[in-house]
């Protein structure tokens, strides 16, 4: 939802720049750095019922969640793997 609301003040050199130093800190860089391995995780996260049904139980929480439908939090992933395979 915040690249569809934000998209335009996000920098994408710096959305990369922070990527890799997250992924660096957390010792995931090959991970993160390898297109076919995000690929296959994002698969994974689409498909999973027990993630699927903690976002129910979140949107239920959160009221500013209740509207999110759980595609588009996949669909922000693709775009940000998307931005940060790209630059």
């Amino acid at each position: 939802m915040l690249m569809k609301l934000k998209k335009k003040n996000i920098s994408n050199v710096t959305l990369k720049k922070a990527i890799e130093e997250t992924a660096k800190y957390r010792d995931s860089y090959e991970v993160v750095n390898n297109e076919n391995t995000v690929n296959e995780i994002i698969d994974f996260i689409n498909q999973d019922e027990s993630l699927r049904s903690n976002w129910n139980i979140y949107q239920h929480t959160y009221k500013y969640a209740e509207e999110i439908p759980y595609v588009y939090l996949i669909d922000s992933i693709i775009e940000i793997k998307n931005i940060y395979f790209k630059n």
